[in-house]
């Protein structure tokens, strides 16, 4: 099996994923305990996910991981379009809260160039073209669309967190 490029990039959308899972099950876990619900019955689960919030990534990093499975448009969008989510929501995050601290501005920046590259080796041609069969006339398009989708998801998680304290 000769190494790809693309395989760098399913490499870090497993390792993301697999530590979103964990974090996730094991907080709405927690959740379950201290909230008072110790029998697991499907009324308290489902009252337990309407008021946590812990598995919204979870279903988020679904889209990605289903990508790396699809080598066509929609598998290499599934993709992209979670990088353009997860550094407009790191960019929006650090600006509510952190970009006051050096620390803040390192840990933005070592994350934010870390997504960029891979968004950069999406867009190479022996990616988008050899591996996911986008044409590079049609690669201005669809990285509008994956950004778009990207930003609007980062746009209504910001707004869902923000909005979670007003009530």
């Amino acid at each position: 099996m000769k190494f790809k490029l693309v395989y760098v990039v399913h490499f870090f959308v497993f390792i993301i994923a697999t530590y979103i899972y964990y974090i996730g099950i094991t907080g709405f876990i927690e959740f379950m305990k201290f909230g008072g619900y110790s029998n697991y019955d499907f009324s308290s689960i489902i009252h337990s996910l309407k008021y946590s919030g812990r598995l919204h990534a979870s279903v988020i990093i679904s889209f990605p991981l289903l990508g790396v499975f699809l080598k066509n448009k929609l598998g290499w969008i599934f993709i992209t379009f979670y990088f353009y989510f997860v550094l407009w929501f790191l960019l929006l995050q650090t600006f509510e809260e952190s970009l006051i601290s050096f620390e803040g501005i390192i840990s933005f920046s070592a994350f934010a160039s870390i997504f960029i590259s891979l968004l950069i080796i999406m867009n190479m041609t022996q990616v988008n073209f050899d591996y996911y069969k986008v044409k590079n006339n049609k690669l201005l398009g669809i990285n509008v669309i994956a950004f778009t989708i990207g930003l609007c998801i980062s746009m209504i998680f910001n707004l869902s967190r923000i909005t979670e304290y007003l009530v």
